[in-house]
């Protein structure tokens, strides 16, 4: 798609001034499992956006793939903690507290 500025423009919102300050490869956890992706945090959000569209359906009950994305202002974000996987510490999570 042309790196990782132009993915993270295409499927976010960017406010005039917003830099992306770091991308990196991650996992989602979600309540039906897992979803690998890309972390953006830029100026302005930490944003996900998986690397595979997933299934869902529409208003008319058509199935569709969408891509499964999340964003969240800087500014809601009141602190923020990293932990790791008692079994395999080298896996790390980070949980938001807004």
């Amino acid at each position: 798609m042309g790196g990782v500025d132009k993915v993270f423009m295409k499927y976010f919102s960017v406010i005039k001034g917003e830099r992306l300050l770091k991308v990196c490869h991650c996992y989602l956890s979600t309540t039906s499992g897992p979803l690998a992706g890309l972390l953006f945090i830029s100026t302005e959000k930490v944003a996900f956006c998986s690397e595979r569209s997933i299934k869902v359906f529409n208003k008319k009950g058509q199935m569709c793939r969408m891509r499964y994305k999340v964003s969240i202002p800087v500014k809601k974000i009141k602190s923020v903690r990293q932990s790791e996987d008692v079994e395999k510490p080298r896996q790390k999570y980070i949980n938001n507290y807004s």
